[in-house]
């Protein structure tokens, strides 16, 4: 039997400068029949060998949505894709979805397609001691008290200055299994510190917040981009501002440096709309993506 041939472009994610910033992405494409003779734990094997925080397969079209061009219905276009870190298959991710959207747009959609559209749930809740943190990241142990470690599935540290977020090592996050609905037992969860950062605002625009974020695995390494962790971070953080501000805002824009100590910066921008009673409307994920590689891989 020939071996099987799939082709793959690496992209670097949130930035627009190839191999010196950016979250490397392998994205591995699937037609519907290279599909039918690739295996999940192939999959998971290609992911471990190109060693990056995630490899996506997008499929080919989904039978109910060929585009206009290739005889189908005007309609939106929709492509199926799989998620594998490492060590496992996962639901979602940010960069691998800016990513896959990114070429997706320059090499399959037909002109003048709908912007798809993705919906996010999540639940959990809980808190990790200082103590367990602090076994793993010594070095902070100077931050004072206050509200420095947030509630979540995602853990978030408030880091007061860049000086003390320099001294962050890698390391593995805290266990979150006691604190998590059954239903997210097993995840992957992470940690992630923040500062916050000046924004200049312009007259006549909403001004935006900025942050400096540094975020750890589930493995202790650590992460240039993380598109997913980034939103968390931005709903929570709209919804206390909207609970503390007595006109109610609803509308939020953050932008999110993060890969900075690791020499892979990377540009993220998130946008929220809140829902009358401060819960989330919409969340918007924002960010560049640029090819640094094209290849074949044989199974």
């Amino acid at each position: 039997m020939a071996p099987l041939t799939l082709p793959y472009t690496v992209l670097d994610v949130f930035t627009t400068k190839p191999f010196s910033a950016g979250n490397p992405l392998a994205l591995v494409r699937l037609t519907h029949e290279t599909a039918k003779h690739i295996t999940q734990e192939q999959k998971q094997l290609i992911a471990r060998e190109f060693n990056f925080s995630e490899t996506v397969f997008p499929h080919d079209y989904e039978p109910d949505s060929i585009p206009p061009e290739k005889g189908g219905p005007a309609r939106a276009v929709k492509r199926a894709f799989d998620i594998f870190t490492k060590p496992v298959e996962i639901l979602f991710a940010g960069h691998p979805t800016i990513g896959t959207a990114t070429w997706c747009f320059d090499h399959v959609f037909p002109a003048g397609a709908q912007k798809g559209v993705l919906v996010m749930h999540s639940r959990g809740g809980g808190r990790v001691t200082r103590a367990e943190l602090l076994e793993r990241q010594p070095e902070l142990a100077e931050v004072g008290g206050g509200d420095w470690l947030e509630e979540g599935f995602e853990v978030n540290m408030k880091i007061p200055s860049l000086e003390i977020m320099e001294k962050i090592r890698p390391a593995k996050p805290p266990s979150v299994e006691h604190i998590l609905d059954e239903d997210f037992q097993g995840a992957i969860g992470g940690l992630q510190f923040y500062c916050e950062l000046p924004v200049a605002t312009e007259e006549g625009l909403s001004p935006s917040r900025r942050f400096r974020v540094r975020r750890m695995t589930s493995l202790g390494e650590e992460d240039p981009a993380t598109g997913s962790a980034a939103c968390a971070l931005s709903v929570w953080m709209s919804g206390k501002a909207n609970s503390s501000d007595p006109r109610g805002r609803r509308d939020f824009r953050y932008e999110i440096e993060q890969g900075v100590e690791m020499g892979r910066k990377s540009d993220i921008v998130v946008e929220i709309r809140l829902r009358g009673d401060g819960g989330p409307e919409s969340v918007a994920l924002l960010g560049h993506a640029v090819i640094s590689m094209d290849g074949s891989l044989q199974l």
